[in-house]
């Protein structure tokens, strides 16, 4: 899963890679924003389908413009414990482990409704497209941010009539979560056809 967050902050450009992926940050500076809430917001702007091939895997590339008033989004790479943990104690997963959350719901060719599609159900992906993307700190401070963020994720199961999706059409429903776990309004993108 590849991740890109721009925001600018002071006109800079900071590029991080991270555990999912590749983020590069640039946003608005602090003094220019109005007041921005705790709780992280997001805004669906596009959703782009990019088929694959032998060497290749299927990748969606989703874009966000987030904002959140006290700026603290992301994750450490090596933040895997206490709230973060990959695994409860009893096996499952934590989904506080990820903080971008992405739902499939597929209509299949001839269907009059979508429904939620589970399209990797066993480990090691059991929640599918959800990820993590890095710590936003600028001068080691957390700080108020807007920006967009880009978020790839790939699979070899969009394009194969073993899942029965192709021909269908599939839509994402997606929300981001702080480091206070302070969850964002659930966005739905447009639909894709998969050929």
């Amino acid at each position: 899963m590849q991740t890109e967050l721009k925001t600018s902050w002071n006109k800079a450009l900071l590029k991080i890679i991270a555990f999912c992926g590749l983020i590069s940050l640039t946003s608005v500076s602090c003094s220019s924003l109005p007041d921005l809430t705790e709780s992280p917001k997001i805004k669906y702007k596009s959703l782009r389908f990019a088929k694959g091939n032998n060497t290749v895997f299927d990748t969606m590339f989703l874009t966000l413009d987030f904002e959140d008033g006290n700026g603290d989004l992301g994750l450490s790479a090596n933040e895997t414990t206490g709230n973060f943990v990959l695994l409860k104690p009893d096996g499952s997963i934590n989904e506080n482990h990820y903080n971008i959350m992405v739902r499939p719901f597929i209509k299949a060719k001839g269907a009059p409704n979508f429904a939620e599609k589970i399209l990797c159900p066993t480990p090691p992906c059991p929640n599918n497209f959800n990820g993590r993307y890095p710590r936003l700190l600028f001068d080691g401070i957390e700080k108020p941010l807007q920006g967009e963020i880009v978020y790839n994720f790939v699979s070899s199961n969009f394009g194969y009539d073993n899942l029965g999706i192709t021909d269908s059409v599939i839509r994402f429903e997606v929300f981001i979560r702080d480091r206070m776990l302070n969850r964002s309004n659930t966005i739905t993108t447009d639909t894709v056809l998969i050929k």
